[in-house]
This record gives structure tokens, C-alpha cells and sequence, in this order.
């Protein structure tokens, strides 16, 4: 059973894989979903499809002949930002995930998979997806993002952020004024929601704070204390405690 809230139907699916029976098992399963599954059978057919056709989420394997599929990742992160990428890999160490995370890809499934599994992760993919856009902009204190240009800006100054940085702090500025887990966030942020990728959101919490958070010890993104982390305005809150 999918996702409550999402609709596959003219959902368009790039799969991009240079092995073709890994294609048609996928497309064979999406298919009686609803989805419309599209190929590609190399890097360059990818980037091509995908400006041709606007793909709703792109399938993605790493091996490919010529351009990687990190790279591939990295190429359409940067032109167009809001389209989700999973990678499907035959890798499976930590290492790889990370390093695919640090090109931009949304989630992350090794080979071979569950189908059930990869439907779960590409609805979960399209309903953050859908939310998100429904809102340009948000705002909070002095940070404003703008959806979806990937732009952020403290103060009006343009902040440069890392493409995982930039996904950690949407992903908590939508949800301010809540607490989110640890797990929550890896499985939002890095499509992952094991122990090994615990620390990663601490330490990519600790490079936003140095980026985003007002002098004098203040900062937007609130650690609690063995659940996760909530992000708020810390002049509001200053504010509330002065009254």
C-alpha cells in the first residue's frame, strides 16, 4: 500500500540504469501502481530526459557507462533542484551512501531491494516534494528560503550552503516550532534510518548553526537532549523571556 496523500497516477518515473532487465522488473512493478516508468541507459541519455521530458522523480544507478551516477546526481541537483533522485546500488558500505548524499541525492537503496520497499521511499520522496512546493517561501527571524530557487538568505545576505546543509535546514525551518528525531531527519534528509548515519545529522546540524545562527550564543536549531532537535526564532524567544 502506498503513501497516504500521494496519488501516482501521471507520476513520471526516470529510471537510469545500464542494465536492462533491472529496468523492466521496476518498470514491470510501478507500472500496475500507476506510475509511468521512462529509461535511460547511460549518464548522457539521462541528462538529456531529463530536460526533455520533466521527469517527477529520477530512479538512479551509479555504475553507468561514461558520466557516474554521483555525478549524474550532481548535474541535475544543480539545474533542476526539485526534481528527488534515489539511487539504486549494487554498493553497499557507508561510504558510498555518504558520499552519494554529498552529490544530492535524496534517498538511497542498495541492490537488490525489495520493490515494496522502493515504492514506500519514492512516495515518501514525491509527498516532501509536493508539500514543499506548495510554499514558495518560508521565513523565519532573520532566514528566508525561497523553495523553490534553493536560495537562502540571512538578513538579505545570500547564505552558500552545502546541497545536504541546504535540505537539513528546509527540512527543519517547515517543520519549526517542532521537535524532530534524529531518525526523522535521516530518513527526511538522507533517506536513511539506520545507527550508522546517526552522527551525520549532528554534524551537519553543527555546520548550519555556524552559517545561520545570530552572535551572542544564540541559535535557531534548539538541541533536546536525547530526541533530536526544533528549530525556532531565538530573538522571539528572547522576547518572551523578557516580558
Amino acid at each position: 500500500m502506498g503513501v497516504e496523500g500521494i496519488k501516482v497516477l501521471n507520476v513520471k518515473v526516470l529510471m537510469v540504469d545500464d542494465n536492462q532487465e533491472d529496468i523492466n522488473i521496476v518498470r514491470d512493478f510501478l507500472s500496475t501502481k500507476g506510475y509511468e516508468v521512462l529509461e535511460a541507459r547511460s549518464g548522457e541519455q539521462a541528462l538529456l530526459k531529463v530536460k526533455q521530458i520533466k521527469p517527477d522523480i529520477v530512479i538512479l544507478d551509479w555504475l553507468l557507462p561514461g558520466i557516474q551516477g554521483i555525478d549524474i546526481c550532481k548535474e541535475i541537483k544543480t539545474t533542476v533542484p526539485n526534481i528527488p533522485v534515489l539511487m539504486l546500488s549494487v554498493h553497499k558500505t557507508a561510504e558510498h551512501k555518504v558520499q552519494a548524499f554529498h552529490h544530492g541525492c535524496d534517498d538511497y537503496i542498495s541492490k537488490p531491494c525489495e520493490l515494496e520497499e522502493l515504492e514506500i521511499r519514492l512516495q515518501n520522496l514525491l509527498k516532501r516534494s509536493s508539500v514543499i512546493t506548495t510554499k514558495k517561501i518560508f521565513k523565519l527571524g532573520d532566514i528566508e528560503i525561497d523553495i523553490l530557487a534553493h536560495r537562502v538568505t540571512k538578513t538579505g545576505h545570500l547564505v552558500d550552503l552545502t546541497v545536504k546543509e541546504y535540505c537539513l535546514l528546509e527540512f527543519l525551518i517547515i517543520n519549526a516550532g517542532k521537535v524532530v528525531t534524529r531518525n526523522m531527519i535521516l530518513e527526511q534528509v538522507w533517506g536513511a534510518d539506520t545507527e550508522t548515519f546517526t552522527n551525520i545529522v549532528d554534524v551537519y546540524v553543527n555546520y548550519l548553526r555556524k552559517k545561520v545562527d545570530p552572535p551572542k550564543g544564540d541559535t535557531y536549531i534548539k538541541t533536546i537532549r536525547g530526541i533530536g532537535y526544533m528549530m525556532e526564532d531565538p530573538h522571539v524567544k528572547r522576547q518572551q523571556q523578557a516580558a
